[in-house]
């Protein structure tokens, strides 16, 4: 998993902006979108959407900001 302090900054980076690169554990690459309140990542290369409810979800799942 991520460090503590990508994990602070992840939550802080989400909580102040809409849109953001993001990378998961499993060498997935995504563009975090906030919609309707839910946070919806897009793989870079297969365009799965990845749909989230909070950041801590998001971080369970193995995503961060890139």
């Amino acid at each position: 998993m991520w460090s503590d302090e990508l994990k602070t900054l992840t939550r802080k980076m989400l909580s102040e902006v809409p849109m953001a690169m993001m990378k998961n554990v499993d060498l997935l690459y995504g563009v975090l979108l906030l919609e309707d309140d839910k946070y919806v990542i897009t793989d870079r290369t297969s365009s799965d959407k990845y749909v989230f409810e909070t950041i801590d979800e998001l971080l369970a799942a193995g995503w961060a900001v890139d």
